[in-house]
């Protein structure tokens, strides 16, 4: 089995381009809005839709969607959970990192396929958004480290 998991500190994210991809394999659009005017600034706040994808290069501020506000919206143009709850070994997902390799990582990423055998028990642990496999045979015998009293 394939997964996607981050080899670097910062956390998983998807770059633009990567977003823009997967939902392509599932057969739906991608729209890219950065905010534009701020509540407390200018009493409201506004978002762009920005039509010119390749002026967004891997901006962490810019927010994907599937669903269109318009050019300009006041709503959050927040990710439909349907399309970005994704699970790690998801076959689009896999094949977004495989095909656009280092440009598949968001700002503060660096996502990496790995191959897990089919049938180990594993888990993905992070810290400060480095990830990595820790596995678990069924059969081991795991004991606790403590202080002996």
């Amino acid at each position: 089995m394939k997964l996607v998991i981050n080899s670097c500190y910062g956390g998983f994210h998807l770059s633009p381009k990567a977003l823009k991809r997967y939902l392509e394999l599932k057969g739906k659009n991608a729209y890219f809005y950065k905010k534009t005017k701020y509540e407390y600034i200018d009493g409201i706040d506004e978002f762009t839709r920005i039509d010119n994808f390749d002026s967004i290069k891997n901006n962490p501020y810019v927010n994907c969607t599937s669903i269109d506000y318009g050019k300009i919206t006041n709503t959050y143009p927040s990710k439909n959970p349907e399309d970005f709850s994704i699970q790690r070994n998801d076959k689009y997902l896999v094949q977004v990192v495989e095909e656009l390799g280092e440009e598949a990582s968001g700002a503060f990423s660096r996502l990496t396929v790995v191959e897990i055998e089919n049938g180990r028990w594993y888990k993905i642990n992070e810290y400060d958004g480095y990830e990595s496999i820790e596995y678990r045979d069924i059969d081991d015998e795991w004991e606790l480290a403590e202080d002996d009293i």
